[in-house]
């Protein structure tokens, strides 16, 4: 009885080291990932940080038709904040460069700009080459020390475009219509790759659009007349003079 439990024990230690040996060649199997910590946005002077708490890591792939978009901030495209600001042209984003250009600083403390890469809520067309708002878009505000909207303002704005023949940079104003305000040409010149809209004094959500109009119109007054409203103008009027007429010459009457 002792030999086979003796015999037993041996079995399993031997069993152990073989296991252990065996694990020791191979090394532990480590599944590869990435995980990013801390709080989205942070900023400090010039400086801007987004990140997520504990979120894997983000980026968008394709194949085929097949699209994948990972992490809370995909689509997100870029968000930067740059504070303390002078007159002067500050650049924000190197790889798909927008460039703000203050001409008069007015209350503007600090300037922020954020790019979706999607499309805009009232995009219209069915891309950026007979629309606005397709494919990406820039959110742009200021303000001052306080945290409030800047005022008093008057900026240069340079936005990219993707080699569109006539672009415009529209605002998002809101109004009735299609609510985008491209301008006429008057304040915009462009390049092959950018282009630059100026007397600025109103900021909110900023797209590049083609073949575009120059603005939103909102309708403030409008009315009809039917068809026959111009004769009986016309009747109610010659009925007037008609009676002008006979108490002149009634009264002439009464005078002789």
């Amino acid at each position: 009885m002792k030999k086979h439990f003796f015999l037993l024990s041996m079995g399993l230690i031997a069993v152990f080291v073989m296991v252990g040996i065996a694990l020791a060649a191979s090394g532990p199997a480590v599944d590869w990932q990435v995980t990013a910590g801390g709080g989205a946005p942070a900023a400090v002077g010039n400086v801007t940080l987004n990140d997520t708490l504990a979120q894997p890591i983000v980026g968008a792939s394709s194949g085929g038709n097949v699209g994948l978009g990972a992490g809370y901030w995909v689509g997100l495209g870029y968000d930067e904040t740059f504070c303390g600001l002078t007159t002067g042209k500050q650049n924000f984003n190197q790889t798909w460069p927008v460039q703000v250009d203050i001409v008069a600083l007015g209350t503007i403390d600090c300037l922020r700009v954020t790019r979706k890469d999607a499309d805009h809520p009232n995009a219209t067309g069915d891309s950026n080459l007979s629309g606005v708002g397709c494919g990406h878009y820039w959110t742009i505000t200021a303000t001052d020390s306080l945290g409030a909207a800047a005022t008093g303002f008057t900026l240069t704005l340079t936005l990219p475009h993707d080699g569109l023949s006539n672009p415009r940079a529209c605002r998002y104003s809101g109004d009735a219509g299609y609510g985008w305000d491209c301008d006429d040409g008057t304040y915009t010149t462009f390049t092959a790759v950018n282009v630059t809209r100026t007397g600025i004094t109103e900021l909110s959500d900023w797209a590049v659009g083609g073949e575009v109009g120059p603005t939103a119109v909102t309708l403030s007054t409008f009315s009809a007349m039917s068809k026959a409203g111009w004769l009986v103008g016309l009747l109610v009027s010659a009925l007037g003079v008609a009676t002008a007429v006979l108490l002149l010459h009634r009264r002439q009457m009464k005078a002789s």
